[in-house]
């Protein structure tokens, strides 16, 4: 039998395009099921032999039945997938728990990291996820509390301009942010006892936590891939791996007999003929060649999210934290 292989050929207009081998699937926005699939997946970490979930086509309807077969022989699979289109069987394959759980979360999410995936059709983000990204900085609650405290004159211009501008964040700091929300006059309501003098730190706060938490929703249709991304999967599937890529110090670009390398704890990734390298090494859907030992190679998928490097290699994701990788070319 063939192999088992998920894929996302295109997310646009309100649809995702998914696919497991040749099988056609498509996701609707307004049927949006991909909590109930990260929560299967979850489920089948934790102990769980069997589940379902179901993807409604807006007409049609995939059912997934994934559940413990016993083999037939000693090196056959334990588990069976079947995948139906109404009530006719239409995929049925023995595959491990790991291979069926780790296809589908890295499909999902190294899409949603992808160059691919448009977020401002796609993506609705909170108050305090839009403040990160506008710092450039994973905060914490507190410091981002602490530090709207002192600009609490400021809030509603603030959370007006991160409305308007989500997506180019990156061009601005707080004072330019709010210097050009003042001009344009763009402001959003924020209850007024924030600026009372009378009014209590504790209830500053309460105001603050309540506004970190509310969504900003600058969307057509709402997936929100990268809110499938699940602590619970990464920690019992992702990592399992003799070099140890998660505590990566540094990313240093190299030329060695005219070819450009990536040295990445010394372990050098040899990058491909056409790759381009700007001056922050940032590195999206390139692919590269690892040189592990001797002369094993492994093909390797680099991308680029907000707070995080992800490396792909063979069924395993690697999640880097931008804070802590530093680059030197």
């Amino acid at each position: 039998m063939s192999d088992f292989k998920a894929y996302i050929k295109k997310c646009e207009y309100g649809w995702i395009e998914f696919y497991i081998n040749d099988i056609k699937i498509y996701i609707s926005f307004a049927f949006n099921p991909l909590f109930e699939i990260k929560e299967s997946l979850e489920k089948l970490i934790c102990g769980c032999d069997n589940v379902i979930f179901e993807i409604d086509e807006e007409g049609n309807e995939k059912r997934f039945e994934f559940f413990y077969s016993k083999p037939y022989f000693y090196y056959d699979d334990r588990y069976v997938l079947k995948i139906f289109d109404d009530d006719e069987l239409i995929f049925e394959k023995r595959l491990s728990k790991e291979k069926f759980v780790s296809e589908i979360y890295k499909t999902f999410m190294l899409y949603a990291y992808s160059d691919k995936y448009n977020e401002k059709e796609c993506e609705s983000f909170s108050v305090i996820d839009a403040l990160r990204k506008l710092i450039g900085q994973d905060l914490s609650q507190y410091e981002i509390i602490k530090l709207l405290l002192d600009k609490y004159i400021d809030l509603k211009y603030l959370v007006g301009g991160l409305e308007k501008y989500l997506f180019e964040l990156e061009k601005f700091d707080i004072d330019e942010l709010i210097y050009l929300a003042k001009k344009e006059n763009l402001k959003t309501k924020i209850p007024v006892s924030i600026y009372d003098e009378n009014t209590s730190i504790e209830t500053k706060i309460n105001v603050i936590l309540d506004l970190l938490y509310e969504e900003i929703y600058s969307v057509h249709y709402e997936f929100n891939l990268k809110a499938f991304y699940s602590k619970k999967i990464e920690d019992c599937f992702l990592y399992k791996t003799k070099q140890d890529l998660k505590h990566i110090d540094t990313f240093e670009i190299v030329n060695i007999g005219n070819k450009n390398v990536a040295l990445i704890n010394n372990i050098p990734f040899l990058l491909k003929e056409g790759f381009e390298c700007n001056v922050n090494a940032k590195i999206i859907n390139s692919k590269i060649d690892l040189f592990i030992k001797d002369d094993e190679v492994k093909l390797c998928n680099i991308l680029e999210g907000d707070y995080y490097y992800f490396l792909e290699v063979d069924d395993y994701i690697f999640k880097i934290e931008k804070e802590n990788f530093k680059v030197k070319i």
